[in-house]
């Protein structure tokens, strides 16, 4: 299973993601828990199970008009990812935010998304950097990690961050997992 976490960032938080569409496949789209919303920055973080052999294109449909960013990993060999953390907007320098722990079969992976009141780039903190991008006063970076914490290094700005578990074997049942069998939207 072909995961992609889409993480969408906006300097508006009233602005949301109605929903998720593509062109050129077949997907199954999840909004996790781990989204903040009417703050600023508004962030969510979306799971978007891919069909075998997609080479479409993800579109993520915006409820309005404000400068926002929409940052994407991709990950393979995913069977199932649990329910995530988040934290509201607070102003820190080097964000970061872990889960409790892990506890469902298989490897685990932390994804964190960060979405920052600001237009310069993160770098690497704890983790891997996979994806950074900004526009004018918002910035989001997609970071995984194989341990509960995920990291960017950025200069002090208002923050808003998400993080959730993949799992490429058993569920998180423990912990409210969602499996391949939840209803998505197309």
């Amino acid at each position: 299973g072909n995961v992609v976490v889409l993480g969408f960032g906006t300097s508006n938080g009233t602005l949301a993601v109605n929903s998720i569409s593509a062109s050129g496949g077949t997907i199954r789209a999840f909004a996790m828990p781990a989204c903040i919303r009417n703050s600023s920055p508004g962030e969510e973080t979306w799971v978007v199970f891919i069909d075998s052999g997609f080479t479409g294109t993800i579109t993520a449909n915006i409820s309005g008009s404000a400068n926002h960013v929409l940052a994407a990993g991709e990950y393979s060999g995913v069977t199932g990812f649990g329910v995530g953390n988040s934290s509201a907007p607070a102003a820190t320098t080097d964000p970061s935010l872990s889960l409790s722990a892990f506890s469902g079969g298989g490897t685990p992976w932390t994804v964190g998304v960060f979405v920052a009141n600001s237009a310069t780039d993160s770098t690497a903190g704890t983790g891997n950097l996979r994806s950074v991008g900004n526009l004018t006063n918002v910035t989001v970076a997609i970071v995984d990690n194989t341990s509960t914490t995920c990291a960017v290094t950025h200069a002090s700005a208002n923050w808003g961050i998400g993080v959730l578990e993949l799992y490429d074997g058993g569920s998180e049942l423990g912990n409210g997992a969602y499996t391949l069998t939840g209803t998505g939207t197309n």
